[in-house]
């Protein structure tokens, strides 16, 4: 029986339309300047072929086919567009909470179900971002790790798993990509509900053992997974259907 839920923050928490689009601006501008010109057609080809390949970091593989495989070329664009998180996470004013994707939270917090993050964002900036939306009550943060641990390992799963005291295999995980969340949760006997959204949305399974156990694409089809697993009451559902 599932009785807790771990999220991945950037997809299904944080809808980073902005972040997306203030990164893709960095890439052009660093590409510029290295001399690489790329036309609209050129991005969106890599940035499909960096999705279907399963880059680790999506960003950097861009980065390498827009250069033409170019490692001095690469690494000096790459550089200079990772210099700008700070800036980006600023100027886009911190998490953009997706719509209805508060009152979820609160639903199933109030619900009495523990919930946890799996993820990679910078944990002093979740924690800030999540305490400015009012959210931070809602979850259980696992100790920090020295050094850090990173989707896809799996002990980023089992150590959120761990400080909310709940075993493996009765924690539902929901995520946007196959490679980092949903086959290490599936590795570990989750339940892996994917959150079809953003630059990973056209992603799918390599092999079968990655096939996530459900898919959403909107806060309202996930309320209503959540309350037919029972993670959730009516009324949480309910009011992702009203809103």
């Amino acid at each position: 029986m599932l009785s807790a839920v771990l999220w991945d923050m950037g997809g299904p928490i944080d809808g980073e339309i902005e972040y997306e689009r203030l990164i893709d601006e960095d890439m052009r501008r660093a590409l510029r300047a290295a001399g690489v010109e790329c036309s609209d057609v050129d991005f969106l080809e890599a940035e499909r072929w960096a999705v279907a390949s399963f880059a680790p970091n999506a960003y950097r593989a861009m980065v390498w086919k827009l250069s033409s495989f170019r490692a001095e070329v690469a690494e000096q664009v790459y550089e200079e567009v990772a210099a700008g998180s700070d800036r980006r996470h600023v100027a886009r004013g911190g998490m953009e909470l997706r719509e209805g994707i508060g009152d979820l939270l609160r639903a199933v917090h109030g619900h009495g179900v523990p919930q946890g993050l799996v993820t990679n964002n910078e944990p002093s900036w979740v924690m800030a971002d999540l305490a400015r939306h009012g959210l931070d009550h809602c979850f259980v943060f696992p100790p920090p790790q020295d050094p850090p641990v990173r989707k896809p390992n799996p002990a980023v799963f089992l150590n959120a798993a761990a400080a909310l005291e709940i075993g493996p295999e009765r924690c539902l995980v929901v995520g946007d990509r196959i490679d980092t969340d949903i086959a290490p949760a599936k590795q570990l006997g989750m339940t892996a509900v994917l959150f079809r959204t953003g630059r990973h949305a056209g992603q799918q399974p390599r092999i079968w053992e990655e096939v996530p156990d459900h898919e959403v694409r909107d806060v309202s089809g996930l309320a209503d997974l959540l309350m037919s697993l029972g993670l959730v009451g009516e009324d949480g559902a309910g009011s992702q259907r009203r809103g």
